[in-house]
């Protein structure tokens, strides 16, 4: 049987937001966020666009609309 890192981890290492440091038997991870940085502007980017049109879309349908 042998016992490593669980699968989210070897994907996360691959995707390079985690590195892996190996001390004997110990296996430590460490966060590198900054592959992510490129994502998260552009998420913030159009946060506030798709803001704007989500409220539009609640106001328009107002408070009685049931799903």
């Amino acid at each position: 049987m042998t016992c490593g890192l669980p699968p989210a981890g070897r994907v996360l290492e691959r995707a390079g937001l985690v590195r892996r440091t190996v001390r004997g038997r110990e296996h430590w991870l460490e966060l590198d966020a900054a592959p992510l940085r490129p994502a998260g502007r552009w998420i913030q980017r159009y946060r506030s666009f798709w803001g704007g049109r989500l409220d539009a879309l609640e106001a328009m349908f107002g408070e009685g609309w049931e799903a």
